[in-house]
């Protein structure tokens, strides 16, 4: 077999989607792919590295040169769901984030500042810079905690959803919240 990078992020993505982070291991993803650990590391320098692939994975709709302009308040929702719709999406982007060799923060970061540049004239870059990294705390943050929150109500088999409308207030909460810093950014011009 010959073994690739995107073969190993593929596989590590399945895993993440199936099990969860923690399930996700250098020793796990050799194992679907028939290999010895060591052969991954000849194309994925650690599980850091690998975690920081699956987090680019994730947010690829939103920091692709081909994704379409959105209003920042839009390409808020949309990382939210991007991150929310893979399971430990957030975990896994929250630690690539912090991790200094990862590029996703400062791709995150162009992504909203483009964004904020386009609605609000004016703003200085470190104005913008600091908008952007407000926001990207709050995404992660919200979502985090969500996901979070979905796995402990599974594992103490409570219901299996939130009510429809603890949805909805979690919503308009999280958009109340983007609005708040934009229109924060907005008054500072």
């Amino acid at each position: 077999m010959h073994l690739s990078v995107d073969q190993i992020t593929i596989t590590a993505m399945d895993l993440l989607r199936s099990y969860g982070l923690a399930d996700v291991s250098m020793r796990r993803i050799a194992k679907e792919l028939d290999v010895a650990p060591s052969a991954l590391y000849w194309h994925v320098a650690s599980k850091q590295d690998l975690v920081a692939r699956l987090a680019e994975h994730i947010v690829a709709p939103l920091t692709t040169p081909s994704s379409p302009a959105a209003s920042t308040s839009e390409a808020a929702r949309m990382l939210r769901n991007c991150l929310l719709s893979i399971r430990d999406g957030a975990e896994v982007t929250v630690t690539a984030v912090g991790n200094p060799e990862s590029p996703i923060h400062s791709q995150l970061q162009r992504f909203f500042i483009t964004s904020l540049a386009m609605e609000i004239e004016g703003a200085s870059t470190p104005q913008l810079r600091a908008t952007a990294d407000a926001l990207l705390h709050l995404i992660l943050g919200s979502a985090f905690v969500q996901q979070t929150e979905s796995q402990l109500v599974a594992a103490t088999n409570a219901s299996e959803t939130l009510p429809q409308s603890q949805t909805i207030e979690r919503d308009d909460s999280f958009a109340f919240s983007v609005d708040l810093i934009i229109r924060g950014l907005q008054a500072g011009c």
